[in-house]
């Protein structure tokens, strides 16, 4: 799983080549992973909606109101958050990007696209997700 998550963020760091000019060792990350942090923030969300669904079709939640939803955000926010605060704390990433850095530049564009990918399916799975919950709560 981390060198999924390594890929992906990989993807995420080209995008701080193309925005920013850095020394090839710098691997001082900025844009690439916010944007990586907001991805799996978007999905984490997105999970739990899919749960609070469930919950409300088996009849745990009488009534899901919209402040709810905005204090379980806050939450999933706030575990994301550690959880990357953790990863770029153990610098998890640098032994990864320095084999991917050796590697063709094909791979570069692989992993970018792949991280394109998986921002945009974040978004499409959140879409998702909140329509399948609003269908839950209207019926």
């Amino acid at each position: 799983m981390s060198k999924f998550i390594n890929l992906i963020f990989y993807g995420f760091y080209q995008i701080d080549y193309i925005f920013e000019v850095r020394p090839y060792p710098h691997y001082n990350t900025r844009t690439g992973s916010v944007l990586f942090s907001l991805t799996v923030l978007i999905y984490t969300y997105s999970v739990v909606l899919l749960i609070v669904g469930g919950g409300a079709q088996c009849g745990f939640f009488n009534c899901l109101s919209s402040s709810t939803l905005e204090i379980l955000f806050v939450i999933t926010g706030f575990v994301v958050v550690l959880w990357w605060y953790y990863w770029l704390d153990k610098e998890k990433y640098k032994s990864s990007f320095e084999k991917l850095d050796k590697e063709p530049s094909s791979i570069r564009w692989v992993c970018f696209i792949l991280a394109l990918l998986w921002g945009i399916g974040g978004i499409v799975f959140l879409y998702g997700c909140i329509i399948y919950l609003h269908k839950q709560i209207t019926f």
